[in-house]
């Protein structure tokens, strides 16, 4: 069980099994800090601007800076693993991000080490082999399918 605070409500039976320190990409740009969930039940994503990424909004909000301001505040994405479709790795930087995809086609990527990259992925498998579900090649590489175990 994770000790540390949590910045996400959880449902009725819901536990945090792992969360990590992750940078949120949007527009392309690492723009976001934030935290990674993961839970007996989904992915739950929070993150907050950086200076630079506020500093980048605000120079190219101008007149639409009322506009702009939800979008500036802390964000919470949330990927059920049953609706989970996909996860891939790509590059970021000297780095890699994490993409998921969910059934809704909702896009989140996430940027983190090499070593907590592995045991967030070490961690994810085995929530989804508790769930009856498993990470399967897509013949890309880098790219699984989430799909039922068989």
């Amino acid at each position: 069980m994770v000790k540390k605070r949590q910045d996400v409500q959880l449902q009725p039976g819901e536990r945090i099994l792992k969360a990590d320190d992750i940078s949120v990409v949007r527009k392309g740009i690492a723009s976001r800090i934030g935290k990674c969930y993961l839970t007996n039940y989904r992915i739950v994503l929070t993150s907050a601007p950086t200076p630079l990424g506020v500093a980048t909004q605000l120079s190219a909000i101008g007149s639409l800076l009322f506009g702009k301001a939800r979008a500036m505040a802390t964000q919470e994405e949330s990927f059920p693993l049953r609706e989970l479709q996909e996860i891939a790795l790509s590059k970021y930087g000297l780095n890699k991000a994490v993409d998921l995809r969910g059934a809704d086609g909702s896009v989140a990527r996430m940027v983190m080490g090499a070593k907590q990259r592995q045991r967030w992925l070490a961690a994810l498998d085995q929530v989804l082999r508790a769930q009856g579900l498993h990470r399967v090649e897509s013949g890309e590489a880098e790219h699984w399918l989430i799909r039922p175990a068989t």
